[in-house]
């Protein structure tokens, strides 16, 4: 622990730790702010021995003083269990220098309740392919008939805490105040928090479930500004209601149940497939520009899909990848632009061009490592030059000699090597998303 305080640690590294005590990336305003960082990481590490020894202490069948000696001797622990100490803190290190002019946080007075809408969705594109032939078609759910109320006398009660988005088992999920939605299976867990499936007792009606790690995560603060601009952009339809089990305020997310993301379908997509998606993409990505937003953390595990009637629908999941132009956001394919800025670059269209252009790659299943914010960080500002000599043999003579039938523009617009170069150069020659939507069909 003393070596770790007399380290003066580099903002990657804060980050790491930051990661290991709230299982996700820093975000937002404070997201290279050393300080304020490890202010959040030592306050979190104090409370969870507190409530570590406060649970010993409640099992513990010794008597008064006996329990009285201990509390005092936790207390004692805990101070020192601090991952670094906020004296230290103030004498190794000063804030992050970076030169990001941040947006104020998102400040909209709304309450969530279970009459608070979803935000429009507009009606999806929708393709035929053989890959939806080994999906059953799932019932449409209208989400503002989602419900959430106190669970009293129902199936509900026999759910394992571990797969329910209320670990108290105080509160359910209904449809149209009349069918339960207990049944619940665990999904995936990302930064934001865990995603379960939830489903009536026939496995008739399913919706997506989110439980957050954190009341004042960023993403309510994004669901809000959407619901207060009414966007309307082909993004996952999602509705966030607020609940309180005791005194604390918590939040759970319903989304419509889709069948997988697109890093499902890498190496899988039919050569006349490939660009309707990604033009379906990049509308959507210019709906998000013309309301001064954009989306950052472009991939295919970001990129959801849905089939019915042998048709796949594509949404943009994981709304806190949303963010307002000219703000930072956590990104995990890199503009070469922001090597210096650990992953955060700025909220604009030539950030989303370039995640375009990575999720083409990704889904002609190449490997991508190389655009991953920590291999872009180790660049030098002279490697940029070099990184397309890189691009070319890596990626463009393959596409030019196994996958030119994927890219079929309309005449006397784009070519494949505008695809590859025009989207990973430097910002100002890189391709704008209506080149790309007028250039397919």
């Amino acid at each position: 622990m003393t070596s770790i305080i007399e380290t003066k640690l580099s903002l990657n590294e804060i980050k790491d730790m930051y990661f290991n005590v709230f299982k996700k990336k820093p975000h937002g305003k404070y997201a290279n702010d050393k300080l304020y960082l490890l202010n959040k990481i030592n306050k979190e590490s104090v409370k969870l021995k507190n409530m570590k020894e406060n649970k010993k202490e409640s099992k513990s069948k010794s008597k008064k003083d006996s329990k009285a000696k201990s509390k005092k001797d936790s207390k004692k622990d805990s101070e020192k269990s601090n991952i670094i100490t906020e004296t230290s803190i103030k004498n190794t290190l000063k804030k992050s220098n970076d030169s990001f002019e941040f947006m104020n946080p998102i400040d909209i007075d709304m309450n969530l309740t279970n009459d608070t809408p979803a935000y429009k969705t507009e009606e999806l594109n929708s393709h035929k392919t053989s890959y939806c032939d080994k999906y059953k078609d799932v019932v449409p759910l209208d989400l503002n008939k989602i419900n959430i109320s106190k669970i009293e006398d129902s199936k509900c009660n026999e759910i394992k805490k571990k797969n329910y988005f209320d670990t108290t088992r105080s509160f359910k999920l209904s449809y149209n105040n009349e069918i339960n939605l207990c049944n619940s299976k665990y999904i995936s867990e990302g930064s934001f928090g865990t995603v379960y499936l939830y489903s009536d007792k026939d496995d008739k009606y399913k919706i997506a479930v989110k439980s957050y790690f954190d009341s004042e995560d960023d993403e309510i603060g994004i669901y809000k500004l959407l619901l207060h601009k009414g966007v309307n952009c082909n993004i996952i339809n999602m509705k966030i209601i607020e609940y309180r089990p005791f005194f604390s305020k918590y939040y759970v997310g319903v989304m419509d149940y889709m069948h997988g993301a697109l890093s499902d379908l890498k190496g899988k997509l039919d050569s006349d497939l490939l660009l309707p998606i990604i033009k379906d993409i990049a509308m959507a990505l210019d709906c998000l520009k013309s309301k001064k937003l954009a989306y950052t953390d472009l991939k295919t595990d970001n990129i959801l899909y849905k089939c019915s009637k042998g048709k796949i629908k594509i949404v943009l999941g994981d709304i806190g990848s949303i963010c307002r132009s000219g703000d930072y956001n956590s990104c995990t394919w890199l503009p070469i632009e922001y090597l210096k800025t650990g992953g955060f670059p700025k909220c604009n269209e030539a950030t989303m061009v370039w995640g375009l252009g990575v999720i083409i790659l990704e889904l002609l299943k190449f490997n991508v490592n190389f655009f991953h914010y920590s291999n872009i960080e180790k660049f030098e500002e002279a490697d940029i030059k070099k990184s397309h000599i890189y691009i070319y043999h890596k990626y463009y003579v393959p596409i030019k000699e196994k996958y030119k039938d994927y890219f079929k523009f309309k005449p006397n617009t784009l070519t494949i090597e505008d695809i590859i170069f025009s989207i990973f150069s430097k910002t100002k020659k890189r391709l704008k998303l209506r080149d790309i939507i007028n250039a397919i069909e």
